[in-house]
């Protein structure tokens, strides 16, 4: 039986498996398998554009494929990702209605083609049959498929820069795909075993008699070799692609196999683009396939420095791995396997210090934190989470850079806000550096601030750590707004989102996420005799005749960060029911500008949090290894 022959009878065993056709005998099966046509498809091709007539139906065979809705001026739409066994344009046999997508090959792909004309014969020829195939038409258009973000489950690791692949760090990763797929899968029953490695000597010999050096695509379609790749997908949970040291025919089919391409590379090396980074970048692969950046460093290393320069010439996110730590390799490779946990941490003015118990709790219990993100207050301890710093460390900056800094509150002509903001701006820079960017951290971290300009949320993911900071706390009023790049005005972020769990959502899914609420919605009261407040009167009555009454009023800093969110209240709601785990803080009893209390709100945080993380579904966030230390 040659090849095509084969190709047939596999295609007869996946018609029998598909809804749409299942219903049928085995006979018919076969007569509509006669009249399809294979088709071949690199990985990057274009199936079929949207507003394209439909005329044939597609079958996957092998591969993978996206569909996508293409919007004038905005972003693409990710409709469903399309693989083995399922169906692409079967709405076409039945109507001539235009294309709804543009399908994407996102790998090497073979399908089998059926086109309307030869459709149409086979009904009138079987017209009894016709039906069934109706219903299930109608029930698909009806309760059509949802895309689900899921982890990849084919990576290309490939060398960037100088960087010649090391064995030992490959190895470290392969071996942490398999323990944390096994976490994963423990109760899932999952039979497939965890990971394939496939390697150039492996694959060589594997299929001895092509010629590696100079075959073609095209020749790697009609072999075995998708075919049999394909059939590993349904052993293994994860196929890891190492590629040549060069831009070879293996490497290239490594690329366009991958759900996700994994650069490795040395800081220490030049950041110059690699021969198979430059067909990577030149092509259209970072369009159809994420890319990511593993900076790997000396174990010794405090901080990264000038990440910016790796990034330049690649439109990539980056991780940073020290060589020979285990811990950044687990949190690189819980990222990619979905099995993360993300910290999104609220705004709330000096509330917002609490976050730094739960910080402390987090590290106690080993429960580790893969990426984070905040606003406004939030943001300040984001940023220190994500620089690994001991918390005796943050303590001691925040102590000597806010709370005791009398240049802090550096009041001005209140024309644009109450104070200069150079005090605030001052206090980052120490508390941060004047030069760390926010890709030098060793977590993945962002921050939300409001553009004033446009009138939208900002996400900050790059440049300046401590200027996006500066951007994310600028309450309106009180600080002065900062420029961006594009000379936009910049302000507070939690004016539209104080709870960025949706944010969140759309950089780590299905990480779990674990958001931090300090500053739930208060009821406030106070007893005016006149019905109206009044600043002189509130500081009279505060400061000479020592009323009590007038001291509960909320102050003008309460009054704008509350006014802020007045309005973001439902918003953040809508959060909590996003997050998959939520801890709200009860801290009522302290002002929105109480910095002073630092103790007390670290150690409300700090209770909460190790509250939470010993009952219920929060245990699971707790390493295995301390439960059991516990329970001992």
């Amino acid at each position: 039986m040659n090849n095509f022959s084969l190709k047939k009878q596999n295609l007869i065993k996946l018609l029998k498996t598909i809804e749409f056709l299942k219903a049928l005998p085995i006979t018919y099966i076969k007569k509509l398998a006669s009249q399809c046509e294979i088709t071949l498809l690199k990985g990057g091709d274009t199936l079929i554009h949207q507003d394209d007539d439909g005329d044939c139906l597609y079958i996957v065979q092998s591969g993978l494929l996206r569909a996508v809705k293409k919007q004038p001026e905005q972003e693409d739409i990710i409709l469903s990702d399309i693989r083995r066994g399922e169906l692409i344009g079967e709405l076409a046999l039945f109507t001539s209605a235009p294309r709804a997508a543009t399908v994407i090959a996102l790998r090497d792909s073979v399908l089998w083609k059926l086109s309307k004309a030869s459709f149409d014969r086979f009904i009138q020829e079987n017209p009894a049959q016709i039906m069934p195939m109706v219903k299930s038409v109608i029930l698909r258009i009806l309760h059509p498929p949802k895309h689900n973000k899921r982890p990849y489950v084919t990576l290309a690791i490939a060398p960037a820069s100088e960087y010649k692949l090391d064995t030992n760090e490959i190895r470290a990763i392969i071996e942490q795909f398999a323990v944390t797929s096994k976490n994963q899968t423990a109760n899932d029953a999952d039979p497939r075993a965890v990971v394939l490695h496939l390697y150039p000597e492996m694959i060589k010999e594997k299929f001895p008699t092509i010629n590696w050096q100079d075959v073609l695509p095209e020749a790697l379609f009609n072999s075995d070799v998708i075919d049999w790749l394909s059939e590993q997908e349904e052993k293994y949970q994860y196929i890891i692609y190492e590629t040549d040291a060069t831009y070879s025919p293996w490497t290239a089919l490594c690329l366009r196999q991958a759900d996700k391409i994994i650069l490795l590379a040395d800081s220490c090396n030049k950041p110059t683009l690699g021969l198979i980074e430059q067909h990577i970048f030149h092509e259209s692969w970072k369009k159809i396939c994420p890319v990511e950046l593993i900076l790997l460093h000396n174990k010794d290393t405090t901080i990264p420095h000038n990440t910016s320069r790796w990034l330049k010439n690649r439109p990539v996110e980056v991780h940073h791995v020290r060589k020979g730590l285990l811990k950044d390799i687990q949190r690189v490779v819980r990222l990619m396997t979905g099995q993360g946990i993300v910290l999104v941490l609220g705004g709330g003015g000096a509330k917002g210090i609490a976050h730094l118990g739960v910080y402390k709790a987090f590290c106690e219990l080993g429960v580790p934190i893969d990426r984070v993100c905040g606003t406004s207050l939030g943001s300040i301890a984001g940023a220190f989470i994500a620089m690994e710093m001991p918390l005796e460390q943050i303590i001691e900056r925040v102590n000597k850079y806010v709370i005791h800094n009398k240049k802090l509150n550096d009041y001005t002509l209140p024309t644009v806000s109450l104070m200069a903001g150079l005090g605030w701006t001052s206090a980052l820079k120490n508390l941060y550096g004047d030069s760390l960017d926010i890709e030098d951290l060793w977590k993945s971290f962002f921050c939300i601030s409001s553009n004033f300009t446009r009138r939208k949320m900002e996400v900050i993911k790059h440049g300046l750590l401590y200027s996006a900071i500066r951007a994310s706390v600028s309450l309106p009023g009180i600080l002065p707004p900062i420029t961006n790049l594009r000379n936009e005005l910049l302000i507070d972020g939690g004016l539209f989102n104080n709870l960025p769990v949706d944010v969140m959502r759309d950089f780590a899914a299905p990480c779990k996420i674990v958001a931090v609420r300090v500053s739930p919605f208060t009821e406030i009261h106070s007893h005016l005799p006149s019905g109206i407040l009044s600043g002189f009167k509130h500081y009279y009555d505060k400061l000479i005749r020592k009323s009590s009454s007038s001291a509960k009023m909320p102050n003008l800093a309460e009054i704008v960060i509350g006014s802020m969110t007045l309005c973001n209240d439902r918003h953040e709601l809508r959060m909590l029911d996003e997050a998959d785990y939520v801890l709200e803080i009860n801290l009522n009893q302290f002002g929105m500008v109480e910095f002073d209390k630092l103790p007390e709100l670290i150690e409300l945080g700090y209770k909460a949090a190790m509250e939470k993380l010993t009952q219920g579904s929060w245990r699971t966030l707790v390493p295995k290894d301390f439960n059991n230390n516990e329970n001992e």
